[in-house]
């Protein structure tokens, strides 16, 4: 192993740089670099495939994503206006759970147009309860006597 003059100031350069990047005081930086190598090698190893999987997992779906135009600006948008990774997990269950593949580009155009869910929901009810009214109205005449 060469553990050469050139070497020592690269680790020198390294360390300092390390220091100010981090605010940490010149003085300490040297003691907390032995420390953190004292005490923290043996984890980074252990881990250092898992780091290697995951960073190939990543740029696998970033490439994934990004061969999708419109998915990743929208998705970038909707997390910028406070929609949570979580609920945007959600919303895809809940679409693949009770929208058929036959229903979706029908749903969205629905959704479009009613303004929203509730509204759609709202104007739905109405509607059922127009037609409610109708077919009671239209019972009532069915059961009044003919000929007067």
């Amino acid at each position: 192993m060469k553990f050469g003059i050139k070497e020592l100031w690269f680790l020198h350069d390294t360390v300092m740089e390390i220091a100010r990047e981090n605010e940490i005081p010149s003085e300490e930086v040297v003691k907390k670099f032995l420390s953190d190598v004292e005490f923290q090698y043996n984890n980074k190893l252990g881990f250092q495939s898992k780091v290697d999987f995951l960073r190939s997992e990543a740029n696998r779906i970033r490439v994934e994503l990004f061969s999708l135009p419109q998915v990743a600006p929208t998705l970038l948008k909707l997390t910028q206006n406070g929609v949570s990774e979580q609920a945007i997990i959600n919303i895809a269950a809940v679409f693949e759970k009770y929208v058929t593949v036959k229903d979706r580009e029908s749903l969205v155009s629905d959704l479009e147009a009613h303004g929203g869910l509730k509204s759609a929901i709202q104007e739905l009810s109405k509607e059922a309860d127009k037609i409610r009214t109708e077919v009671g109205s239209l019972r009532l005449r069915t059961n009044e006597p003919t000929g007067s």
